[in-house]
């Protein structure tokens, strides 16, 4: 009994943390490709829009101006 909700605390963190942090990496990935092919540097990742777009002006936008 303990063992199963041991694994059901850690596959809800896990999953939590997919959830929240997913659609910022997927935006970091897209910006990685675009700047490799093009060469030039996209500063507002906020602009695409989407799921991944209103993460970013919630909740990470204190992480970009800190890698920017």
């Amino acid at each position: 009994m303990c063992t199963v909700a041991l694994m059901a605390i850690f596959w809800g963190l896990i999953i939590t943390a997919i959830y929240r942090y997913f659609p910022y990496h997927l935006q970091f990935l897209y910006h990685r490709a675009v700047y490799y092919l093009s060469g030039t540097e996209q500063k507002d990742w906020s602009s695409i829009g989407g799921v991944g777009g209103a993460v970013l002006s919630n909740k990470a936008s204190h992480l970009l101006t800190a890698e920017l």
